[in-house]
């Protein structure tokens, strides 16, 4: 291997330990960190993490890139997250502030539990990842006789 791919390799290898560092920085005041719920969730979602996307695994999303995850107002909802190749990823919710565990090994998990308030967006924290793909809509729909939120 010549000198300069040398230089790129280690280079390549700086660059993405910075991203993986950089997306495990920030104010933990800001976002909680969830994994376990501690109690029982009314809605239960699994999704498969990939640079493209967030695909539904089981029931009416199963199989569905970025699926809508719907909740009523109040629910608990626990999202698992499976990782679906050597990358790292998470989940996090942005009006929620809650944020799963970093993964980074193929087949591995982390759940994030939240009680449903207000529509949001989930999405991968770490850069770039969104771009590419990693991103979905969660809503939170009235009971059934009531005006839309």
């Amino acid at each position: 291997m010549t000198t300069m791919n040398r230089f790129r390799h280690a280079l390549f290898a700086a660059l993405v330990g910075l991203a993986i560092l950089a997306a495990g920085c920030g104010n933990p005041q800001d976002i909680s960190q969830t994994d376990l719920p501690s109690e029982p969730s009314d809605r239960e979602y699994t999704l498969r993490g990939y640079m493209t996307g967030y695909y539904g695994q089981g029931g009416e999303i199963d199989g569905v890139r970025n699926p809508v995850l719907r909740a009523l107002p109040g629910e608990t909802v626990t999202i698992t997250l499976i990782n679906g190749e050597r990358m790292v990823h998470d989940i996090a919710l942005k009006h929620q502030r809650v944020r799963s565990a970093l993964i980074n090994r193929p087949e591995e998990t982390t759940r994030l539990t939240f009680t449903a308030e207000k529509n949001d967006t989930y999405y991968c924290t770490i850069p770039g990842h969104v771009e590419t793909g990693m991103i979905g809509e969660f809503v939170v729909e009235p009971p059934s006789g009531y005006a839309s939120y």
